[in-house]
């Protein structure tokens, strides 16, 4: 209702008009999430903690990236998980990346992956036969050569219910319930971890093994082929 002046039509003030729009803001929010995403931006020179709903964790020490940037964790399910996997999944499949694109880092960066044993006795939940948690592996995909490596530095911590190790570079990570032989050391995309192939071995694969390990790799490999054929079966 608006008020006139006494006698007359006229408003005791002119009737303003106002029009309201939403505005994009000049830039994304700091954080993010969403289910089995999140995104944070990144201050280059301060130290950086990153952590996800479902327990993911990255560390960035100061230092360790060219400029500011902003990640994102994506926690993966079949089919959206690359190649052939090394064994069932017992934790979570995590894709890492940066919106600069930077994939390697001068210094080493922290990731914790978590996986399930809520009672606390030593067992991984949902898994049969039953698991121990001190044998999960943590495993990162090589896009190069399109396989699964295994980290093997890697190492389980089971008051926290975490995989955690040192990476010199971004790609996705896994926890399995897998084993692999040691094969062969290499830096190529590793961050400098020892890469273990799955299966199934090339005619060259088999030969660094056998070169590499003399008599012990000769037996070592036969059993690891065994147990690949098992697995198929």
């Amino acid at each position: 209702m608006t008020a006139a002046v006494a006698g007359t039509d006229e408003p005791l003030v002119p009737t303003v008009r106002v029009v309201l729009g939403n505005v994009t803001p000049p830039r994304p929010p700091d954080i993010v999430e969403n289910v089995d995403v999140k995104q944070q931006t990144l201050t280059a020179d301060k130290d950086e903690y990153v952590m996800t709903a479902d327990g993911v964790v990255v560390q960035f020490p100061a230092g360790t990236l060219l400029s500011n940037d902003r990640i994102t964790v994506t926690v993966l399910m079949p089919p959206a998980t690359p190649g052939s996997l090394p064994g069932p999944i017992a934790g979570l499949v995590v894709d890492l990346t940066l919106a600069s694109s930077q994939q390697t880092f001068t210094r080493p960066l922290s990731v914790h992956i978590p996986y399930d044993d809520a009672d606390q006795d030593g067992l991984v939940d949902g898994i049969q036969p039953p698991l121990k948690e001190t044998d999960l592996t943590l495993w990162f995909f090589d896009s190069s050569m399109q396989r699964w490596v295994q980290l093997t530095q890697a190492q389980v911590l089971p008051d926290e219910n975490v995989v955690t190790v040192q990476i010199e570079h971004f790609t996705t990570f896994g926890v399995f319930q897998a084993t692999a032989l040691p094969a062969r050391s290499s830096t190529s995309n590793g961050g400098g971890c020892t890469m273990i192939p799955t299966m199934p071995l090339t005619a060259t694969d088999l030969g660094e093994v056998l070169g590499n390990m003399g008599l012990l790799g000769l037996c070592m490999g036969i059993l690891y082929i065994l147990n690949w054929r098992q697995r198929q079966r």
